[in-house]
């Protein structure tokens, strides 16, 4: 789940469309859709488990762009307000992929590793033998060794 902290910054920035949208005309249908879309991106990640609902967020952030393209051809508002808007909403879109990844990946490695130390589980050696007869009868079963 999301710290406060970037809660917080979810919320400015839908705060933020709302200020933009502020400037379009009263009845204009870009306004109420560009909103709509923002408040579902925002209760995505804040209300409900981000990583569940990745496409819905990605889908949702895409039309958002898609809106906002709408509203600079028709010339709404400065478009440097929708480039700053455009580049945030990218900007959230990349950590919710990245923190799904690093979380999926996180659960692969340890899994992986617990797979891994299974099957490399050291093989008795008899005691016996010096360090330099346990290199050698390595490098004589194996083609290749590498030394960690």
């Amino acid at each position: 789940m999301w710290s406060k902290d970037q809660k917080e910054c979810y919320l400015k920035l839908t705060l933020a469309v709302y200020k933009v949208t502020d400037l379009f005309p009263e009845r204009e249908e870009l306004r109420q859709q560009i909103r709509a879309s923002a408040n579902k991106v925002l209760a995505d990640l804040i209300w409900a488990n981000p990583h569940l609902q990745l496409e819905e967020i990605c889908s949702q952030i895409e039309l958002l762009e898609n809106l906002f393209d709408q509203a600079k051809e028709k010339g709404l508002a400065d478009p440097r307000n929708f480039a700053v808007l455009t580049r945030e909403y990218k900007n959230v879109l990349n950590y919710v992929q990245n923190s799904h990844i690093s979380e999926n990946q996180a659960d692969l490695f340890s899994a992986g590793k617990t797979v891994e130390k299974f099957l490399r589980q050291p093989k008795p050696i008899k005691k016996s033998k010096s360090r330099k007869e346990k290199v050698l009868e390595i490098v004589n079963k194996k083609e290749r060794v590498k030394v960690k």
